[in-house]
């Protein structure tokens, strides 16, 4: 349930020629996942919430087995790290919220990363302390939520999340977040990866973040009633650091949409909006402005605050006439229709289905949004699946952590001979795969060029993240990649690759 075990997991996977690797607090929902997998020893069986229980399979030699496991456990006990001075005692580690606290008696923020059955009662403690809460945990129950998010609005205290993937606080990435420039942009997002890619883009455009406040993606249905946006839009309204607000969230359910509209209403701050396929009427208020995907609100954003910087694709067709003519050098365009896209960030992978439903008739897809498929493993038709949902991550790690669950669904896409266009993201920062760029270079590669279809990917991220911006494109781009600089830009230069093979003959009508 932590950033810090999916790691040690992700890295013997990486470094060992393992099928699974497990590193799991031992709960009864963790521990019916290891006996899915055919894991459970009995050792594991005994296994309580006080453990943390590692496991390993592959068809390898026994002894690296063991060296997997004991990689693992070196890591959890922090074996290479810096040592103490000579005579110095060991560090006792904090067991505790209040022995925690003792020792940084001036936090006024608790980041919660506990198996879900017990990170509500742990964000009640840290509550009547005073303290702010950033909940990464999820598998917490809504009853919980609501009750904690009235808590918190009552007393000015914000509660992120639960399953925030990503906030950034007074200048300190949370979660899973990206190396950016401070500066007077603040954001509050029920969006995890849709965070990411604004706060990378205000960056890249030459901008800065002043904060970024992460809900929880339930925070804005009817049952929570948007309580942490509005208690993160005020805060940002009076933070004297922020000149411009940003919203991000998939569509607010509708008695909470009016209630977010009535708080709008009330500040003179600008605010840009982006409810991703959502309709806002806010054609009464001259400080807010409705952005249509979230490089839209960046740009916005920071042309609102008069910075220079680059503009972003402006002729995507010109792109995508580009592509079509090397599609059609390489194979046969004509036997190419579909558009699939394989992602780790769930909010660009909603962001790209309701993009594309504007031109194709259907978009299936395993997220809120899209045509329902059957089965996320068989994508059919055009398609947008998120790795990063629960039937691919269930005590495994993340696809930004681990993208091997995603590899191999890409190797079997780009050799799908219906496949004209593959969208890919690729997702920088704190947490994060090392070399994100490389692991899907080389997939790509392992396929023939002349089989391939057209490859788009956008990076989420920026030159200060541990990966470097930069050198992820490169990477890319050598691999016969086309690397768009945002999301949005990547699903339109998609759309009109469609068209043109819809003039050359192709179906792209959606129909299977």
């Amino acid at each position: 349930d932590s950033i810090v075990l999916m790691r040690v997991a992700g890295k013997v996977l990486e470094d060992f020629e393992l099928e699974d690797a497990f590193a799991i607090v031992g709960t009864e929902s963790n521990l019916e996942v290891l006996e899915d997998a055919g894991l459970m020893t009995d050792d594991a069986a005994n296994a309580t919430p006080s453990d943390v229980v590692l496991a390993v399979s592959g068809e390898i030699d026994a002894d690296d087995l063991d060296r997997a496991l004991d990689e693992m456990e070196a890591a959890l006990k922090g074996e290479g790290a810096d040592e103490q001075p000579e005579g110095a005692p060991a560090p006792i580690p904090p067991r505790s919220l209040s022995s925690g606290f003792r020792r940084a008696s001036s936090a006024n923020l608790v980041m919660i990363s506990t198996p879900g059955e017990y990170a509500a009662r742990e964000a009640w403690k840290a509550l009547k302390m005073g303290l702010h809460v950033y909940l990464f945990s999820d598998n917490v129950s809504l009853e919980e939520e609501i009750a904690l998010k009235e808590y918190g609005a009552e007393n000015d205290l914000l509660v992120m999340g639960p399953d925030a993937g990503t906030a950034w606080i007074n200048g300190l990435p949370l979660g899973f977040a990206n190396a950016v420039t401070s500066g007077s942009v603040g954001i509050v997002s029920a969006a995890g990866t849709g965070l990411q890619e604004v706060m990378s883009l205000v960056d890249r455009f030459g901008g800065g973040i002043s904060q970024g406040i992460g809900t929880g993606g339930r925070d804005l249905k009817d049952e929570v009633g948007g309580l942490m946006m509005k208690l993160g839009l005020e805060s940002l309204a009076e933070d004297p650091e922020t000149e411009v607000i940003v919203l991000i969230s998939k569509p607010p359910d509708p008695k909470t949409l009016k209630e977010i509209t009535q708080t709008l209403s009330t500040g003179s701050k600008p605010i840009v909006v982006n409810f991703i396929g959502g309709d806002l009427d806010v054609s009464d208020f001259e400080h807010v402005h409705v952005a249509e995907t979230l490089e839209d609100a960046a740009w916005q954003a920071v042309d609102l605050l008069g910075i220079a910087k680059e503009r972003p694709i402006e002729n995507p067709r010109d792109i995508a006439r580009d592509l079509f003519t090397d599609l059609g050098i390489r194979t046969n365009p004509r036997d190419r229709r579909y558009v699939r896209g394989l992602y780790s960030g769930g909010t660009l992978a909603s962001e790209a289905v309701v993009m594309l439903e504007k031109t194709l008739d259907q978009v299936y897809s395993n997220i809120s949004v899209g045509t329902p498929l059957d089965d996320a493993r068989s994508m059919m038709a055009h398609s947008i699946v998120d790795y990063g949902e629960d039937e691919f991550t269930q005590a495994r790690p993340h696809p930004m952590l681990d993208p091997r669950v995603r590899n191999q669904y890409l190797k079997e896409t780009l050799e799908d001979p219906t496949v004209a266009v593959v969208l890919l993201d690729v997702v920088l920062g704190y947490g994060a795969h090392e070399n994100p760029a490389q692991s899907v270079a080389e997939t790509i590669q392992s396929v023939p060029v002349e089989k391939r279809p057209a490859i788009l990917a956008s990076v989420c991220g920026t030159e200060q993240d541990p990966q470097q911006f930069s050198r992820q494109k490169e990477t890319l781009e050598a691999a016969g990649v086309m690397v768009a600089p945002s999301n949005a830009a990547a699903v339109k230069i998609a759309r009109e690759l469609t068209t043109f093979l819809d003039e050359d003959g192709g179906n792209t009508n959606g129909s299977t």
